[in-house]
């Protein structure tokens, strides 16, 4: 069956839908059984095994979705090179366990987390074995999305079933990894109808070192800026800190899951378009992504601005209602966030300039750490948000501007304007609901179906080049 962008696209906005269907079940549970110091153990973990993670990944996913699509068709070539790189990603988590151990044993701040880590850092070694960035390769979300489904309800009943106290935070970290090794376990097995993965001697250095190493330095500096305010926030505030904050940051994380759907399945056809040097079609598929993505984030951040208070009690309760003004900062960075990662996954990587998405990243996450050494010791985790935010602008300027040098200019005005116009709207439309009407319910469910028609008729009538093509493809041939 001929796989298109339009079915993928589905398949995996209906996984980054289940990304909030199941947090949103389940978080509010955490938070309150854990309550906030505990549950901010569990993240502060997180937050160290994002580095150990991020030393064993090793940049080599993007660098295999990059160069995999290109050799797919070719199942000797594709078997060769899925090899080398297992080989390679092998090494490297093999050292990062080796730091792991150092840190536990010669850091004395992280020794009373020497138990969580050691279960959580399961997930490094199964995320090796795995190799989902086949999966990606092969653009195969119908099951991507299919496993992510089965077993977060298999993590949810035994967090329901087994988590029942505070003390219970160990259980809570080690049924967090069903769904990540879970995941990774049946990968083991599954990606054998795609490639005969096997490890090797026979790497060719030269050939995948060089980029490699590149896209891990950007990795490093990604994770330095997505991490490094949970880690100091823990250092100078305290793990309550950390657990109040992470409500907030877990809320940003969740909207940006959802419209990262629009862009991670482009990528692989992105690459095999510019690798046949198709620049007309590579142009004009960046165009329709990036409108996709401004049409959907705007409406959404609206709402999150607009209902923040009611967000933060949902997932965290009463404990966790002071940090609605890091929501605050944190949904204006997922603009900038989501538009940084489109210029540098969509169009920069498939282009090969990832040597200035390094000197981006890395610009970025020298601004976001020297300003959390300020803002943090200030104003918590409102600083820490302020951080993220002035981090995620530089960013998306940088790549902006990069891209319109290499002559491509794929943000449609009417389209942002028309977005901006319609969001505007439904903030407005959202507030005098909440004013008007009671209970949480009832405003909740009338702003979110007013919003969406007043929304969609703004984007009509404005004639939206996305919004009118998806009509005339539906509507049309209907009739």
């Amino acid at each position: 069956m001929k796989k298109t962008i339009r079915v993928n696209a589905v398949l995996n906005t209906i996984k980054q839908l289940m990304q909030i269907v199941f947090p949103i079940i389940t978080i509010p549970y955490a938070t309150r059984t854990l309550l906030p110091e505990n549950f901010g153990k569990v993240n502060t973990g997180n937050s160290i095994i994002s580095y150990i993670t991020l030393l064993a990944g090793l940049g080599i996913s993007t660098y295999a979705v990059r160069e995999g699509s290109l050799v797919r068709e070719d199942r000797k070539a594709f078997n060769d090179f899925s090899s080398q790189v297992f080989s390679i990603n092998i090494v490297s988590t093999l050292i990062s366990y080796g730091l792991l151990a150092m840190l536990m044993l010669l850091v004395p701040h992280y020794r009373e987390y020497r138990t969580l880590l050691m279960i959580q850092s399961v997930s490094v070694l199964f995320a090796t074995l795995g190799a989902d960035w086949i999966n990606t390769i092969e653009e195969d979300y119908l099951y991507l999305t299919l496993r992510y489904i089965v077993l977060h309800i298999v993590s949810m009943g035994l967090l329901f079933t087994l988590v029942k106290q505070p003390s219970d935070y160990l259980l809570y970290a080690a049924i967090c990894l069903v769904t990540s090794a879970g995941a990774n376990i049946l990968n083991i097995f599954y990606i054998r109808r795609y490639v005969n993965i096997r490890l090797t001697f026979q790497i060719d250095w030269r050939r995948h070192l060089p980029p490699i190493l590149i896209l891990f330095g950007n990795a490093v500096a990604i994770t330095i800026y997505v991490s490094s305010d949970i880690t100091m926030l823990e250092i100078y505030k305290g793990a309550q800190d950390v657990g109040i904050y992470s409500v907030s940051s877990k809320i940003y994380s969740i909207v940006k899951q959802i419209l990262n759907a629009v862009i991670v399945v482009a990528i692989p056809r992105l690459s095999m378009l510019i690798g046949a040097n198709n620049r007309e079609d590579f142009s004009r598929l960046g165009r329709k992504i990036i409108g996709a993505l401004v049409t959907l984030m705007c409406p959404l951040i609206a709402g999150i601005i607009v209902f923040r208070e009611e967000a933060v009690f949902f997932v965290g309760g009463e404990d966790y209602m002071s940090g609605t003004g890091s929501l605050l900062i944190l949904s204006f960075a997922v603009a900038a966030s989501l538009l940084a990662t489109f210029y540098s996954s969509c169009i920069l990587m498939p282009l090969r300039e990832e040597k200035h998405i390094l000197i981006g990243t890395i610009l970025s996450a020298i601004i976001n750490v020297t300003l959390n050494l300020v803002f943090i010791p200030l104003w918590g985790g409102n600083g820490a948000a302020m951080t993220t935010l002035i981090s995620e602008l530089f960013v998306a300027v940088f790549f902006w501007y990069r891209v319109r040098k290499e002559q491509f200019r794929l943000l449609d005005r009417r389209i942002v304007l028309l977005s901006l116009l319609g969001s505007g709207v439904v903030a407005l439309f959202s507030m005098f609901m909440k004013r008007l009407l009671n209970p949480f319910v009832l405003y909740f469910g009338i702003s979110v179906i007013g919003s969406g028609i007043l929304y969609g008729l703004i984007q009509i009538v404005g004639k939206n080049r996305l919004v009118t093509e998806l009509m005339h493809t539906y509507i049309k041939p209907r009739k």
